[in-house]
């Protein structure tokens, strides 16, 4: 029973920290076969197992951590002490090793090695532990920088690294702007909305933007074949550019080192019109640089499917793009590939093009724009569908703009990147595709078909993640009831279940009548700018001595945005709210959280053996339960028992086969990048203490009268749960504590 709720534990942070998913398996030839053998072992990667890849999870393995490492082998990682480059960070001490083990250490070549461009990690959860398989001689790994001999091993959670080299592995950075908030168009792109977009100059007296491009992985940039159709000198790409004339802050620039135009290439009529550039060297990823997802083999582009295009090009025939020259972003429908043969003339346009544009004209691509990114959106990730290659004239009537189509080309890209390849995704458009219904004269009729929505393959659910920073809104001065208003970004749910959590700390240091309200804004279509308005939450009461970590579920089923209104109150106020590490994600908010602030002084201060309880709390089916840390000078311990509550003559007694969950969080900002430490255990109904006495019986027969808040009395059974939980030096590693303050979630889940 543990087991089980560690994996779907293990699962939400897989959802949580990369866009792999999990799910039951249907009739999946290749699927994971869980099983509680003795040990806890994988095979690597997919092996072909007729009847389910065994993956073990035997006992004293169900921990978080383990389950992580033992899903990551069956993903393709090996152990980190494994790579090729670990005679640089480590030394293994083979006299040491138990008998029948070497082969566990072996080292891998370069080509085996899942590095991922990642650098060697201490902190990785798939790196052996410093007595791992000794002998009983001593250490069999030693690193080579002492500061991290009691790091390796850890058994937390996934590491940044290992998170960074999942989502390298199963593309899942593509396509994906944490600032991207397109809903309906805009002329200037607001920075950072389209992290792929390349400016591509030439050395001269005034270098000068001519041609767009995309990023598509760390040193490789994809554009149009006719930018190139002689050798460029002094060829130099920027990303993270978003004006030609003003600083761009978050920019950076590399030479090329290699041009490839694709072979076939003709300039009439410009078919295979797609070049890829080599970077002179990799770029890091940032929020305002980041790859595309590619349109994989087989994709459909319907007519009418909304599309994206961005650049610095003209924004007209003839007419410049007016200082300071700021990226540029049109929304246009996709013009079926027949209607688009009628408008330029039948056998104009090959297989190798999509088209797009309104029949009408007035939006397009123009000059300056060729070589950049036409991209829809499937799911929460863009992919881009095409190149800008071609027109007549600029944005006119029934002449659409013209783009090499991308899912034609994913044999020919992935042959000239042979490592970190681009993410390719299927987009598939659903319902009847208008297009085949098209005729003009010279055009042969086609049957009408329908397109057949496919299920995506495990491992490729897009799971979006929000994150925000500092927000502060005034109290101090206007009248009572007027409001701030403060936004995030929008976000578009992926799963099924319509769960999100929004996390978030809050200072409050306005009047104790000031209010926070939480509200979402949810979006019917790309077309509704307006939106609903629904609350989820608020904040009121005494202002705060301290940063409070504040969490709201959230039920959100259409594209949405949460909205922080802070509200002035009656009396004075000094302050106001201040918000900070904003985190939005499509998993359950926990049932507990337990500040302790200043806790070094609480712990050195408090009697041994001090007992804290916390407010009556109910479990999802109704049973009543407290929190009880326990102070020992130099550690915690965390403790649940059993108290009366309103729904006991409804309830099954004994309560039997609950998961707790203990957790410490790594309050590092950024929600992807915690690891959290964690202890979990399932209840058993025998189970008594030292008098005999039950620990899950109901408590109005076996527990004691206790007094609580409020002076209220109810019954409580005896303390169960985790005596030596977390030591102070423990809290100390890592952003476990945070200006003075630790936090615990504690989940009671059935």
């Amino acid at each position: 029973m543990n087991a089980k709720g560690i994996c779907m534990r293990a699962f939400e942070q897989f959802r949580l920290k990369s866009c792999i998913d999990f799910k039951p398996r249907d009739s999946e030839d290749n699927y994971i076969s869980v099983q509680k053998s003795s040990g806890c072992w994988s095979y690597i990667g997919q092996s072909g197992f007729g009847d389910g890849q065994p993956l073990s999870l035997g006992p004293g393995c169900d921990t978080t951590s383990i389950t992580e490492h033992e899903f990551l082998h069956a993903l393709g990682f090996y152990h980190e002490q494994s790579r090729h480059d670990r005679d640089d960070y480590v030394t293994i001490n083979i006299t040491n090793i138990k008998e029948g083990r070497l082969h566990n250490f072996a080292k891998l070549s370069e080509n085996r090695s899942s590095t991922q461009g990642v650098s060697y990690d201490y902190y990785s959860v798939m790196h052996y532990s410093q007595y791992a398989f000794t002998n009983g001689n001593g250490r069999t790994i030693i690193t080579k920088d002492p500061e991290f001999q009691n790091v390796i091993g850890q058994r937390l959670e996934m590491s940044s690294s290992d998170v960074l080299k999942l989502n390298r592995l199963y593309h899942c950075m593509c396509g994906q702007p944490s600032l991207n908030t397109r809903i309906v168009g805009g002329e200037d792109a607001p920075a950072g909305s389209w992290p792929w977009q390349a400016s591509l100059h030439v050395s001269s007296s005034f270098p000068s933007h001519f041609c767009g491009g995309s990023l598509i992985n760390n040193e490789w940039v994809m554009s149009a074949a006719h930018c190139f159709q002689s050798n460029i000198p002094g060829l130099t790409v920027y990303l993270g550019r978003q004006s030609q004339e003003l600083s761009n802050p978050n920019e950076v620039s590399r030479s090329v080192s290699q041009i490839i135009r694709h072979p076939d290439y003709n300039s009439i009529p410009n078919n295979n019109d797609i070049a890829l550039l080599k970077l002179s060297s990799p770029v890091t990823f940032t929020s305002y640089i980041r790859p595309v997802c590619l349109a994989a083999s087989g994709s459909t582009f319907f007519s009418g499917i909304d599309s994206w295009i961005t650049g610095w090009g003209t924004i007209g025939s003839g007419l410049a793009l007016p200082s300071p020259k700021n990226l540029q972003e049109v929304e246009v429908p996709v013009v079926g590939n027949r209607q688009c043969n009628c408008d330029y003339g039948v056998g104009a346009i090959t297989d190798n093009m999509i088209c797009a544009g309104f029949t009408d004209g007035g939006k397009d691509s123009c000059q300056g724009d060729s070589g950049g990114p036409m991209v829809s959106k499937e799911g929460s990730r863009w992919v881009q569908s095409g190149i800008v290659s071609f027109g007549r004239g600029c944005a006119l009537p029934n002449l659409p703009g013209v783009y090499a189509r991308v899912s034609q080309y994913q044999d020919w890209i992935n042959g000239h990147i042979s490592s970190d390849q681009p993410g390719f995704v299927n987009f598939t458009s659903s319902g009847t595709n208008s297009d085949l219904n098209v005729t003009c004269p010279g055009l042969s009729p086609l049957p009408v078909a329908t397109a057949t929505p496919t299920t995506p393959a495990p491992g490729t659910t897009t799971i979006p993640t929000a994150i925000g920073y500092f927000m502060h809104a005034s109290t101090a001065s206007g009248m009572e009831g007027d409001s701030i208003w403060m936004q995030t970004m929008r976000m578009s749910p992926s799963r099924t279940c319509h769960v999100q959590c929004l996390q978030f700390y809050y200072y409050h240091s306005g009047s104790p009548s000031d209010q926070l309200n939480i509200w979402i804004r949810e979006f019917q279509d790309q077309w509704d700018s307006t939106g609903k308005l629904r609350l989820m939450g608020q904040i009121t009461g005494s202002p705060t001595s301290h940063w409070q970590l504040h969490h709201v579920p959230l039920n959100a089923s259409k594209t949405f945005q949460v909205e922080f209104q802070a509200q002035k109150g009656a009396g004075n106020s000094s302050g106001g709210f201040s918000i900070d590490d904003i985190n939005l994600s499509e998993t359950e908010c926990p049932h507990v959280t337990w500040q302790m602030n200043d806790i070094e002084q609480v712990l050195s201060t408090s009697p041994y053996l001090t007992f804290l309880y916390s407010p009556k709390q109910y479990s999802s089916e109704g049973y009543a339960y407290q929190v009880v840390p326990v102070l020992f000078r130099t550690y915690i311990g965390l403790f649940v028992r059993l108290v009366s509550g309103e729904n006991d003559d409804q309830l099954e007694w004994p309560c039997a086969w609950k998961q707790v969950t203990f957790q410490l969080l790594d309050q590092n900002p950024n929600i992807q990048l915690q690891m959290t430490k964690q202890r979990s255990f399932v209840n058993d109904a025998n189970e008594t203490d030292s008098d005999g006495t039950y620990y899950w019986g109901n408590p109005r027969q076996n527990g004691v009268v206790v007094t609580g808040e409020n002076n209220e009395t109810y019954f409580a059974n005896s303390l169960y749960g985790i005596r030596y939980f977390a030591s102070l030096s423990s809290m100390r590693e890592r952003d476990f504590l945070k200006g003075g303050n630790v936090v615990f979630h504690i989940d009671f889940q059935g």
